[in-house]
Order: structure tokens, then sequence, then C-alpha cells
């Protein structure tokens, strides 16, 4: 029940640069990550004027009197567990799946491989489609307690996935 955006509302240039310009160079860092070492001016640099660039950004928009990230709304406990819950959940699944496929790479040929995580698209629908239903309930919170249960029992079921079938996948 949010009223429509502000369609008046002027361009925040500062915080568009800020928000394009931190994640740009973060990922870019993190890219380089693969062929350099942390240290290296290409990785370090990058990733250090990302961090830097995002944390203007939610101090930039904390103090501004028209955010477009309503920081201050943010800074109560329970979207501060939230998104702390949502960022560990999505690391570790993203994490998940290319340990996955690195430890098959070898047992698998690439076509083989990629079928094996078509399922997850289905999965993905079928979670975003029970979110948006639930998402003005109470049940939101058990929601977010069953998929983070759901990713640790996927995580110790493919403890086993090296030695085992490609349906354990």
């Amino acid at each position: 029940d949010q009223p429509p955006q502000d369609h008046s509302a002027p361009w925040d240039w500062v915080a568009v640069v800020l928000a394009g310009g931190g994640s740009a160079a973060a990922f870019f860092g993190a890219s380089e990550l693969e062929t350099h070492p942390l240290l290296a001016l290409i990785v370090f640099l990058p990733l250090v004027a990302g961090l830097v660039m995002i944390i203007l950004l939610v101090a930039y928009e904390y103090w501004i009197r028209r955010p477009l990230m309503p920081m201050r709304m943010l800074a109560t406990t329970f979207p501060v567990a939230a998104i702390i819950v949502v960022m560990c959940a999505g690391a570790a699944s993203v994490a998940l799946i290319t340990l996955v496929g690195t430890a098959l790479q070898t047992r698998f040929d690439p076509t083989h491989l990629a079928m094996l995580f078509w399922p997850e698209f289905g999965a993905a629908l079928a979670a975003a489609l029970l979110f948006g239903a639930l998402f003005r309930t109470r049940f939101v919170p058990v929601f977010v307690l069953v998929g983070t249960v759901a990713l640790a029992g996927g995580a110790a079921e493919l403890t086993g996935v090296v030695d085992g079938p490609s349906a354990l996948v």
C-alpha cells in the first residue's frame, strides 16, 4: 500500500554515480582475482574504490532529504537482520553451485553438467511465486527459515555428490 513513486523527483546523479561506479569497480576488481593476487593493484584498488563508493552512497542516502533508498528506515533491526540473512544465503547458494560444478566437471561433459542444473530455474520460479503470495503476510520469516534450512540440507546432501550419481544433483 505504498503511493506511486514521485515522477516529479529530480535525478539524484550523486547516488547514480556512486552506485554504478562502486558496483562496477568492485565487480571489476573481483573479476581480476581469477588471474591476479588480492594485493595486486589491478585487484586491490578497484575493490577498495568500490567499497568506499558504496559506503559513501549509504552515508549520502542516509543524510539527504529525499533519498532514493530510505536508509533511515532500513537502519532498524528487522531489515538489517533480513538483509544479512539474504546476503549470506545468496553467497552460500552461489558458492555451493560453483563448488558442485567444479567437483563434477571432471566426471561429466559440460552439456550434461549444465542440464543437471535446469531444475534450479523451476525452483527459483516456484520460490518467487510463493514469496509473492506470502509477501504481505506474517509468514515471510517462516519462508526465509525454510529456505535457509533447505539450503543447508542441500549443502549437506551435496557433500556426497563427487562420488554419487548425477541424480543426486
